[in-house]
């Protein structure tokens, strides 16, 4: 089984490294070995180019089986606290104009998120007692920091649960080569002000960081007790 981790931020993928203790082979690429099975963790840097970008170079190079996006998320709706997760159900671009362009493309604005994943996310956030939701995430060029961005896209995505930079853009690469994805996103902020988020990105980075270490674990068929994360 050979999984492929990503996070925008070295604070979405620090923590994953040292659970897994990834050896560094260069552009930000870390590899753990684990018998038969590889878990390779990557910082991609902020934005639907690099996210795409580094999400064909791993999937060119390594062949995973699946691909785990973890990182924070501004909150669209009022339902989960700081710390909360989102799972996706599916991820969409919202800064694409008109939306209705997304169908045009793609056929879905949406992109379904692969069903076993989603099941073991929301197993690791039970087991794990924190507060989380299934749903739609949304990414955009757009760091989203006031009411008014934040009802532009509630309007055109009544039922979207976060916003972020990547998830979408790693679901476009990954269904156009047939890769299962799953994107666990932590709530860092209520998509309304970047103090918040400053305060709170770490916390949310590790509670992410938290079920993705589950769910490659069980991939693997062990987990990393040797150096969990808290």
């Amino acid at each position: 089984m050979n999984i492929a981790i990503i996070g925008a931020m070295s604070i979405e993928v620090d923590t994953l490294r040292t659970a897994f203790s990834a050896s560094d082979t260069g552009g930000e690429v870390y590899v753990s070995r684990r018998g038969d099975s590889t878990v390779t963790i990557c910082r991609c840097g902020v934005g639907k180019v690099n996210a795409a970008s580094l999400t064909q170079h791993l999937i060119d190079r390594f062949s995973p089986d699946c691909v785990i996006n973890t990182g924070t998320a501004g909150a669209l709706t009022d339902a989960l606290p700081i710390g909360g997760i989102v799972v996706s159900r599916d991820a969409a671009y919202h800064d694409v104009r008109p939306v209705a362009l997304l169908e045009d493309m793609y056929g879905d604005r949406f992109i379904r998120a692969d069903g076993e994943l989603v099941t073991l996310a929301e197993s690791a956030c039970r087991e794990n007692s924190l507060p989380f939701l299934t749903g739609t995430i949304v990414s955009g060029d757009s760091f989203i920091s006031t009411e008014e961005q934040r009802e532009e896209i509630f309007r055109e995505f009544p039922d979207s649960l976060c916003t972020e930079m990547e998830g979408a853009a790693i679901a476009h690469v990954c269904r156009k080569s047939n890769v299962p994805f799953v994107i666990i996103r932590a709530i860092s902020d209520f998509a309304s002000d970047e103090e918040t988020f400053a305060r709170f990105a770490r916390k949310a980075a590790d509670n992410a960081a938290i079920i993705t270490e589950y769910i490659a674990g069980r991939l693997i068929g062990n987990t990393t007790e040797d150096n969990p994360i808290k």
